[in-house]
C-alpha cells in the first residue's frame, strides 16, 4: 500500500513543478514584453517633447523667418503635441483614452495634408476638413473599433494625394505602405512594442511629409 501512495505522490508533483516552470516562463516573457514597451514609449517621449519646445522654434522659424506663417506654426506644432499625448498615454497605460487620442491624431494628421495642399483655396480645405470630421462622428456613433477605421480612412483620403506636386509622393507612398502595416497589426495579436513602434513611425514619417510640403511651397 506505501508504495502505491508514493508512486502516486511523484507524478503529481512533477505535474505541480511543471505548472509553476510555465507559469514562471509567462510571467518572465510578460515582464520583458512590458519593460521593451515601456523604452520604446520613453524614447518617443523624450523625442517629441524635443521636438514640440525646439523644432519649430530653433529650427523652421530661423530658417524660414520671413515665409512662415501663424498657421504654419500652429498645425506642426499641434500634430507634435498630440503625438506627445498619444506617447504619454502610452506610459501610463490609458488604453481608452489611448485609443481615442490615436483617432485624433489620424484626423490631425489629415487636415494637416489638406491644408498643404488646398492653402490657396480655404472653401476647399474647410469643406473636406469638415466632411472628415462628420466621418469621425459617424464612426463614433456606431461604435466600431475607431483605431482601425480612422487607420483605413487615412489611407482612402491619401491615396489621391499621391499625385498632388505640393506633396512628395515617395514619402507619402511609404506613409500609406506603413499605415497598411498598422492596420494589420490591429487584426493581428502582434505584440504591443511591435504595433507602437510601427505607430511612432508613421508619426515622425507623416511630420516629415508636412515639413517637406512645407519647404516646397515656400522655395
Amino acid at each position: 500500500m506505501s508504495t502505491y501512495t508514493i508512486t502516486k505522490q511523484i507524478p503529481s508533483a512533477g505535474t505541480i513543478t511543471v505548472k509553476n516552470n510555465t507559469e514562471n516562463r509567462s510571467e518572465t516573457l510578460s515582464g520583458t514584453q512590458n519593460h521593451g514597451l515601456m523604452y520604446v514609449n520613453t524614447a518617443f517621449t523624450i523625442l517629441y517633447l524635443f521636438l514640440l519646445v525646439f523644432f519649430t522654434d530653433v529650427y523652421l522659424i530661423s530658417r524660414y523667418k520671413s515665409v512662415m506663417t501663424m498657421t504654419d506654426y500652429i498645425i506642426i506644432n499641434v500634430y507634435i503635441a498630440i503625438c506627445l499625448k498619444f506617447s504619454i498615454l502610452n506610459l501610463l497605460k490609458k488604453e481608452k483614452k489611448i485609443m481615442k487620442n490615436l483617432n485624433n491624431l489620424q484626423i490631425i494628421s489629415i487636415v494637416s495634408l489638406l491644408y498643404y495642399i488646398y492653402y490657396d483655396n480655404i472653401f476647399y480645405f474647410k469643406v473636406l476638413s469638415l466632411l472628415i470630421f462628420c466621418i469621425n462622428l459617424l464612426i463614433q456613433s456606431i461604435s466600431i473599433d475607431q483605431v482601425n477605421l480612422s487607420t483605413s480612412i487615412t489611407i482612402i483620403y491619401f491615396l489621391p494625394l499621391v499625385s498632388n506636386n505640393r506633396v512628395d509622393s515617395n514619402l507619402l507612398t511609404l506613409e500609406i505602405l506603413l499605415n497598411c502595416v498598422t492596420l494589420s497589426l490591429n487584426f493581428s495579436n502582434s505584440k504591443l512594442v511591435v504595433k507602437n513602434f510601427v505607430i511612432n513611425s508613421t508619426n515622425l514619417l507623416h511630420l516629415l511629409v508636412i515639413i517637406r510640403s512645407f519647404t516646397k511651397i515656400h522655395n
